[in-house]
């Protein structure tokens, strides 16, 4: 047996040349970002999902509990004013709250994520006025066969809420909205 490694022939070569390995990283490295960019965009996707969630989720519940009381108690709970509040002058829960999970916008001057709106007037009282109806929804708000009542806090039977959700997300500043009408399911 011959022990002699086998000669290369003239013009073969033997392994890579700097130039191929270069090449071969600049393909590995362009590949690599690509990888790392989509795994962090996947994960900027999984926390505004999760984010939405969060505020639909709050959202949902805080219309559930809105529709489980009394529809006069809800808008003397809910409203900005605090002279009307159920258990007196500055005991209501008003129309803003947090929502555990997320921070308001660092614009936000109330600082809190959540807002409960009503159709008010400029005196802040429950309306029917065209300047400050709802679009969409009901606009007789007390039925009595007209649309034209500015103050329908005492006897309305309809009431749209607006929630509003606003919050400094991960990436840029977020915002849901949701609007329906209450009906007092007690009295009917």
């Amino acid at each position: 047996m011959n022990d002699t490694p086998p000669r290369r022939r003239p013009g073969q070569r033997r392994g890579y040349s700097l130039v191929e390995l270069l090449i071969t990283l600049t393909v590995l490295m362009v590949a690599l970002a690509g990888y790392l960019r989509a795994m962090s965009e996947a994960m900027e996707l999984s926390r505004v999902n999760r984010e939405h969630a969060l505020a639909r989720e709050a959202a949902r519940l805080l219309i559930e509990t809105l529709q489980e009381q009394p529809l006069a108690r809800v808008y003397a709970e809910y409203n900005a004013r605090s002279d009307d509040d159920p258990n007196g002058a500055g005991t209501g829960l008003g129309p803003s709250f947090d929502v555990p999970g997320l921070e308001p916008p660092k614009d936000d001057a109330v600082g809190r994520v959540g807002r409960i709106q009503f159709p008010e007037n400029a005196a802040g009282a429950l309306s029917e006025t065209p300047a400050t109806r709802f679009p969409f929804l009901p606009r007789d708000l007390n039925l009595d066969g007209d649309a034209l009542d500015d103050d329908v806090a005492a006897d309305h039977v309809l009431l749209p809420v607006r929630v509003l959700m606003r919050w400094g997300g991960s990436s840029t500043p977020r915002q849901l909205e949701f609007t329906t009408f209450l009906v007092d399911r007690r009295s009917s």
